[in-house]
């Protein structure tokens, strides 16, 4: 918090809601004495209370043991402040009691006979103002409805300091109350929450990570006033929509990937390689872009079924995309058709040594779930931009006549497309590298 937004809460009276009561903590947040005032406020005895946890009367008040360095960070935060901290008290029956508390530094005796050692803490507490109004109870309302259907649900007072945390908002977003109760929201919310990419339907979503999961959620919020029309509270309620995001994007994710391989789609690839067109020539590069078909996959199905051919295609693309840099893109088109993008590659013999390398991978023997063992091979054409081709449509031509060149061929081969004024020649490896790489095919053949 600024130091100008201290002073401007600074100057705003406080609320008289009754006398305020004293609780002496020490620098752990143990009760070392309790006014009998107070004791009376939370319905217990002054003795009762010695050597119990703040939390025993505050379940909010973030102060513990194990958390020296904060409890001195906080004591000195708030007494700067200069205004009244609202938090839920318990009393001795569980009912909710609205209190407003200030929290000092204890240095000298305090009242009823209470003294304060150095490092001691001194709570000044009183009702709040305006509890037990129609306001309140539409408060408590509120949370019980918000409590009923589940939602987590986050209080702040009027200056957007958070009072109040329930167990399901916890759960959502991983903050504990003893923790996030007297931080600004803001501040909480800085830390530990990204918007969501794509919330939709007009209402944002925060994203949250807890434990290593995200979480998603969706946040209202309500602000409640006292008679005179003032705010005296916020009320955010979070409602866990992952399950909702985690649809959208499956349907996302179907709608531009190919179900059994989970690469890009015909619709997917031909968007990335009209935006490398463009890119291409915006900037005066080139690019290739090849078609792999499986040899012979027909026969694959139908000797060994559907199952087997699935699993030959799933190979086959993990191969390929193996094979591949990061900013290169393989698409499934459909059946047993491939399409590869690589981008910023022109040159024939760097393109002989990634078409070769990934031929060779996708023709290793693979076995089958029944112990088969099977030994695929494929078809590429390869087209380069721009002297193949200048637009999306006229690559695409180029790289498919290409690739049937090589199957007319014999298969197992690399053909580079024909230059539109040339005759028709045999198909060839890309770079003249075919007979060593069939010369360690060999090897595999029964």
């Amino acid at each position: 918090m600024t130091e100008s937004r201290h002073l401007c809460i600074a100057g705003r009276a406080a609320p008289r809601g009754g006398p305020r009561v004293a609780v002496l903590l020490d620098a752990g947040g143990h009760i070392l004495r309790c006014g009998s005032r107070a004791a009376r406020l939370f319905g217990r005895a002054p003795e009762q209370l010695a050597g119990w946890p703040i939390q025993a009367l505050l379940p909010m008040m973030p102060l513990t043991p194990a958390t020296a360095g904060y409890n001195a960070a906080f004591v000195t935060y708030w007494q700067r402040a200069g205004v009244p901290l609202p938090l839920w008290g318990a009393d001795a029956r569980g009912a909710r009691l609205p209190l407003e508390i200030t929290v000092h530094r204890a240095r000298r005796p305090v009242a009823e006979g209470t003294a304060g050692a150095a490092g001691d803490i001194l709570l000044r507490l009183r009702p709040r103002a305006g509890a037990g109004t129609p306001a309140d109870a539409d408060l408590r309302r509120c949370l019980a409805a918000a409590a009923a259907r589940g939602d987590g649900v986050i209080v702040t007072d009027r200056y957007e300091i958070i009072v109040d945390i329930n167990e399901a908002a916890s759960r959502l977003t991983g903050l504990m109350p003893a923790r996030a109760c007297g931080q600004r929201l803001a501040d909480v919310l800085r830390s530990g929450m990204r918007v969501a990419d794509g919330a939709g339907a007009g209402r944002p979503v925060w994203r949250w990570s807890v434990d290593g999961a995200s979480r998603h959620v969706e946040p209202s919020m309500r602000p409640f006033v006292d008679r005179d029309g003032r705010i005296t509270h916020h009320v955010y309620s979070l409602r866990d929509v992952s399950a909702r995001v985690q649809a959208d994007d499956l349907m996302q994710r179907l709608a531009h990937h190919d179900f059994l391989t989970g690469l890009p789609n015909r619709a997917l690839f031909d968007d990335r390689l009209r935006r490398e067109v463009a890119r291409h020539v915006r900037h005066g590069n080139g690019f290739a872009l090849a078609y792999l078909d499986v040899d012979r996959f027909k026969a694959i199905n139908d000797t060994h079924g559907h199952d087997a051919g699935d699993r030959v295609l799933l190979r086959v693309a993990q191969r390929i995309a193996r094979g591949l840099r990061d900013e290169d893109t393989v698409a499934r088109l459909g059946g047993d058709e491939f399409a590869l993008l690589l981008s910023g590659c022109t040159d024939r013999a760097d393109i002989a040594t990634v078409l070769d390398s990934i031929l060779l991978a996708v023709c290793s023997p693979l076995r089958l779930a029944d112990g088969t063992l099977l030994r695929p091979s494929a078809s590429i054409g390869v087209a380069c931009f721009p002297a193949d081709g200048t637009d999306a449509d006229r690559l695409l031509q180029a790289a498919d006549a290409a690739m049937y060149r090589a199957k007319r061929a014999g298969g197992r081969r690399v053909a580079h497309a024909e230059p539109p004024a040339a005759g028709p020649r045999p198909a060839r490896a890309v770079g003249g590298r075919l007979s060593s790489v069939w010369g360690l095919l060999a090897g595999h053949r029964g």
